[in-house]
């Protein structure tokens, strides 16, 4: 023997190799669950959608084709139908009589829908829920003709094929998406 012992461990190389390939397994695992909650919350404003295009077509059988309610109305609704206002976002509490406010006085929405939406992360604070996550307009002045926009985290092509067409044939600015962070879009006749 030449008085030396033999000792096992690990480089510092090894040490190395073993932390980077731990790192970039945490970044992909990271990146894959925030695509899954971007997904999850898609879903659920994609079934807010269906169930305010619902409520609006409830509300139409009952009340007339013509909606008014949103920005610059001066009325609250207080379960009878908003008497002006030139569209909007949908959510309560931005407006003196909201789609939502006129919607949930006449029973049509549940109280506290907007707030349970996902929120808008283009415009607008978390703390507002969903109030912002959803705007609803007429459509180039005509009677029973209306677009519902809502925006989503992770829109497919499909989505924002749909925005893009609506917002041509709607004559839309591009605010819509620009500003106010809308993703797809379809257009309700009553």
């Amino acid at each position: 023997m030449n008085g030396l012992k033999s000792r096992s461990g690990f480089t510092i190389v090894e040490l190395l190799i073993v932390v980077v390939v731990i790192a970039i397994l945490a970044a992909i695992s990271l990146v894959a669950y925030s695509n899954i909650q971007n997904r999850a919350n898609d879903s659920k404003t994609k079934a807010a959608v269906t169930q305010l295009e619902k409520a609006i077509r409830l509300y139409a059988v009952d009340n007339g084709p013509i909606i008014v309610a949103g920005y610059s109305s001066t009325a609250v609704a207080a379960g009878s139908p908003c008497v002006d206002g030139t569209g909007g976002f949908v959510g309560t509490g931005l407006y003196a009589c909201s789609l939502e406010d006129m919607l949930v006085g006449s029973k049509h929405l549940p109280a506290g829908f907007t707030a349970a939406i996902p929120a808008n992360t283009y415009f607008g604070s978390s703390t507002e829920g969903g109030r912002r996550a959803l705007m609803f307009y007429s459509c180039l002045s005509v009677p029973g003709k209306y677009v519902l926009y809502w925006t989503l985290r992770s829109p497919s092509s499909a989505d924002t094929a749909s925005l893009d067409s609506v917002m041509a044939e709607c004559s839309t600015s591009a605010l819509i998406r620009d500003t106010w962070g809308m993703r797809a879009a379809k257009i309700i006749y009553l």
